[in-house]
């Protein structure tokens, strides 16, 4: 057999991903340890409240869209946990599509917004998920909050500063847990890399470097459908790497942010939104960080960052479809990065809903704090400012 065709039996063609199968596990694991930690939380039993914590969770799912037919359905569905209730969807279509792609069959109850409030004061329900578009996550998750029902939004939590700050204000006033759905931060690599930061292996922090080329490019009319705010991209996509990024610096508030970007793509160009951009930011302590995002990656879903300090460096690059690799006389082959989110955080996605589960049974608080988000959020309106602007903005 020829070193060609070797490679191709070896790396062509679609791979399956076994990160699933391995979350699985680790998700039954997971009922005995905190998600954030890994240390016991509490009674394997019992939570704070003495509940049992095998008992069924009746959930319901707001929103059919995406990301929610893509992931946040399916891992519901296939939680021993979880018993998903009703879904919430406005669009007729979407509800078709998810009742087939998800096999839910004809008797599965979907109903429209306007019934949500009927729906949330159902004394049965143990927890509610906001998968909409952004500009309702707000409105939803404040809805299902003042009646109790713990919330799982989807990043971001708000459109706007006031808004996410009335999201968060609201949990803290009905005692409701509210977890946003930055994914990125249950992923296991990206947990240790920055667990070696924060304990200081590299020394004090110098540069912050944040990749992020998304595959395959979301459709037009997903692109268009996003809040116009000149720079969807950076509203849409980036919050990933900022909120890793204030992760990182303890939501240190940074001094300045210059964001850059164009449209390389004739359809986005005529859109008047940007498929590439560049954020350089400033913080007091010294630290520089940089962000690189864009819309459409031909070899695959690239999410890196580096972190280089003092003492030396940390770093996180792409897993691949398999551990195989290929040494030739030729040189190097080896197959490519994962094609999309689904399978790249497919493990992420899962910890974090364990990390839900955990928190809805109060043996857990959310990962992702109010005050990180805000400044998730601030970092979000600043770097739009800069764009629209064309110049610095420095953070009051």
């Amino acid at each position: 057999m020829s070193a060609r065709s070797l490679f191709y039996k070896l790396f062509a063609g679609n791979h399956t991903q076994q990160i699933p199968v391995c979350s699985r596990i680790l998700t039954r694991q997971k009922f005995h340890t905190s998600a954030a930690s890994g240390k016991p939380a509490t009674s394997p039993s019992t939570n704070i409240n003495g509940l049992s914590r095998y008992r069924k969770l009746s959930v319901g799912v707001i929103g059919a869209g995406r990301i929610a037919t893509s992931v946040h359905l399916r891992n519901i569905l296939q939680h021993l946990r979880l018993d998903l209730k009703w879904i919430i969807e406005n669009d007729v279509a979407r509800q078709r599509f998810a009742r087939d792609e998800l096999m839910l069959g004809d008797e599965f109850p979907f109903f429209t917004s306007n019934d949500r409030f009927k729906l949330l004061d159902d004394e049965s329900l143990d927890a509610v998920f906001v998968l909409t578009p952004v500009e309702t996550h707000t409105e939803y998750a404040c809805d299902a909050l003042q009646r109790g029902k713990p919330v799982f939004v989807e990043k971001p939590p708000g459109v706007n500063y006031t808004d996410v700050k009335h999201g968060y204000e609201t949990a803290e006033k009905f005692q409701t847990p509210l977890l946003t759905g930055f994914m990125r931060r249950f992923d296991p690599a990206v947990q240790a890399t920055v667990k070696a930061v924060q304990q200081g292996d590299i020394g004090n922090i110098h540069v912050i470097s944040l990749v992020t080329r998304d595959s395959p490019r979301p459709s037009y009319e997903f692109l268009s459908s996003l809040a116009k705010t000149g720079c969807n991209i950076f509203s849409d996509l980036t919050p990933h790497d900022i909120d890793l990024m204030v992760w990182l610096t303890g939501a240190e508030r940074p001094e300045s942010i210059y964001l850059t970007g164009h449209a390389h793509d004739p359809v986005m160009k005529e859109c008047g939104e940007a498929d590439t951009v560049t954020a350089l930011l400033k913080y007091r302590t010294g630290v520089v960080a940089s962000i690189n995002n864009v819309s459409e990656s031909k070899y695959g879903y690239d999410i890196r960052f580096e972190v280089f300090g003092s003492e030396g460096m940390a770093q996180m690059d792409n897993p691949r479809l398999s551990s195989a690799k290929l040494e030739l006389s030729s040189g190097f082959r080896s197959p490519r990065i994962c094609t999309s989110f689904p399978d790249r955080f497919s493990m992420a996605f899962q910890n974090e809903l364990e990390h839900f589960i955990n928190c809805v049974d109060g043996t857990e608080s959310p990962l992702i704090t109010k005050e990180e988000c805000l400044m998730t959020t601030e970092i979000i309106d600043r770097g739009t400012q800069s764009f629209q602007e064309g110049g610095v903005v420095r953070f009051q």
